[in-house]
């Protein structure tokens, strides 16, 4: 039995079939790019939603490297994978369902950043409902990622 309500997973970002790479590749990047267009200046605090392995959250540091993190995921396994990634930072790691952030506070952070989750949720309004309580302004909602700030 697995953890994640539905769809499937694999190890995308460390295969090694290489049109999967050059796909990652250019998800990385474009996503940098987004979140790179907002103003750094109004950030202070970031949490990830549906973390897995913590690539994106890796250049979300590079762009934003004073704000707070935080990151969860609906996998124990992936969020220790997260966390061995990412070890060198300091970010609160949660087990959390997106539809139920419970150990998050309304308006908590500046940026929640939720890629390529809504498509496993059963209910993908009431993680959407989530992702707007624990975001403090509600300026911004895109396309495959969903960012807010």
């Amino acid at each position: 039995m697995t953890n994640f309500v539905e769809g499937n997973f694999e190890d995308k970002y460390n295969s090694k079939n290489p049109v999967s790479r050059v796909l990652m590749n250019s998800f990385l990047t474009k996503a940098t790019k987004l979140i790179k267009n907002i103003n750094s200046k109004e950030i202070a605090s970031i949490c990830e939603i549906g973390v897995g392995e913590g690539e994106l959250l890796k250049n979300i540091i590079k762009i934003f490297p004073k704000a707070k993190y935080s990151a969860t995921d609906l996998s124990k396994r992936k969020v220790k994978d997260a966390e061995n990634n990412l070890k060198k930072n300091m970010i609160n790691f949660s087990v959390q369902n997106a539809e139920k952030l419970s150990k998050y506070r309304d308006n908590e952070f500046d940026l929640v950043i939720c890629c390529e989750v809504l498509e496993h949720v059963k209910n993908y309004k009431k993680a959407l409902k989530e992702l707007r309580r624990i975001l403090k302004q509600r300026k911004y909602l895109t396309g495959e990622i969903v960012v807010g700030v």
